[in-house]
């Protein structure tokens, strides 16, 4: 199932003024409210931008008229060529140069898609923390007067850290909300417009002097010969 792209900017933007009212009201709000409704504008910012992207890339195929080739390539576009989103956005860049999607903008969006990836992809870090039970038993069993303490040497425990901060989440959902938003409009430009379509349907390629001046003779050779035989059936 696909959700089309005024779908995901729709949810994106719920889910992204929801975690912001419970985040900025009283204090016993329910933070985990917050932290829900701000990971999910996060996926919903991400997936508008990916769907943007994809239509961005997948759009110049309807200016093919051929059928077959433009099922071809259609095909391709749309089922096998599944390029990394900074790909596809590096391509764009390419064949639209007025797109602008660079520096700061582009740095938010790495930040944005890259904690998307750590929450879909859950991992945990392995960690070794201190214990402070066993930091307790250890200084005590050693004397604290009698020796100097090493950090080196402090008993840990083995931890797997999920490490997600909430607050983090919460944080890059309203900026990176924002931002996804920009994108996303200057992908439509893109699109329409002057972009990769409107290209398409306005622009011509200049006229070959050769072409015209081969047409040309054509044309008079053409003239000259209906001509001759309007002339010997009179």
């Amino acid at each position: 199932m696909t959700l089309d792209l005024d779908t995901l900017i729709a949810y994106a933007r719920d889910y992204g003024q929801r975690s912001g009212k419970v985040a900025e009201s009283e204090p016993g709000a329910p933070r985990s409210s917050a932290v829900r409704d701000a990971t999910a504008c996060i996926f919903f910012s991400t997936a508008a931008v990916e769907c943007a992207l994809n239509l961005a890339v997948c759009a110049p195929v309807l200016l093919v008229r051929d059928p077959t080739l433009r099922r071809y390539f259609g095909t391709i576009l749309t089922k096998y060529a599944r390029l990394s989103w900074f790909s596809r956005l590096a391509l764009l860049r390419e064949m639209c140069p007025t797109l602008g999607i660079m520096g700061t903008e582009e740095e938010s969006l790495r930040r944005l898609f890259s904690l998307r990836n750590q929450l879909v992809h859950a991992a945990p870090d392995y960690q070794e923390a201190l214990d402070p039970k066993a930091v307790f038993d250890w200084m005590e069993s050693k004397g604290v007067s009698q020796c100097s303490v090493d950090e080196q040497s402090l008993p840990t425990t083995p931890v797997l850290d999920m490490g997600v901060n909430p607050r983090v989440v919460m944080d890059e959902a309203r900026k990176g909300l924002q931002v996804a938003m920009n994108v996303v409009k200057k992908l439509q430009a893109c699109t329409r417009g002057r972009g990769l379509l409107g290209r398409g349907r306005r622009e011509r390629p200049a006229p070959n002097p050769r072409v015209q001046a081969t047409a040309s003779r054509v044309t008079a050779l053409a003239g000259k010969r209906k001509g001759r035989a309007a002339r010997s059936r009179a």
